[in-house]
């Protein structure tokens, strides 16, 4: 399986399908224990069994697969708790940027008071630091601030 997420469309299992696995999975367990026990021969009652446990483990484990590939076909089973996790962390970093956005525009402002009210006091190399950091941090600003 490539890493590359465009060649795939990821399915997130429901837990109703997980069930209906479960479930046809128990019933060929059932159907091939039954044919075993009245004496069946052949490959049949173990064919059931076998692909009943497969259902079975599928859809008891589904949740922590990442892919499933069987028969020519590749099915990436979605981890709740990973998509959970991937937006608390796309949450939290939209956040940090938006906070870090709120405080460059406010230190701007702050060095501009600053530069207004004390810029004669400074001196000229302090205050051409000044202006600098000013620049710098407004350049900041218009490279990633959305809302300028």
């Amino acid at each position: 399986m490539s890493d590359d997420r465009s060649e795939h469309n990821a399915v997130a299992v429901p837990p109703q399908v997980r069930v209906g696995l479960g479930l046809v999975g128990l019933a060929g367990l059932v159907v091939g224990a039954i044919a075993m026990y009245r004496g069946e021969d052949g490959a049949a009652p173990a064919a059931f069994i076998t692909t009943g446990m497969a259902l079975v483990a599928l859809g008891i484990l589904t949740p922590y697969f990442r892919s499933f590939k069987a028969g020519g076909i590749e099915i990436e089973l979605l981890q709740r708790q990973v998509d959970e996790a991937a937006q608390a962390i796309e949450s939290a970093g939209s956040k940090v940027d938006e906070i870090t956005r709120i405080m460059a525009r406010s230190r701007i402002v702050e060095l501009q008071i600053t530069g207004a009210e004390f810029g004669a006091l400074l001196g000229p190399e302090r205050e051409s630091q000044l202006q600098r950091d000013i620049g710098g941090l407004q350049a900041l600003l218009d490279e990633t601030d959305p809302n300028p």
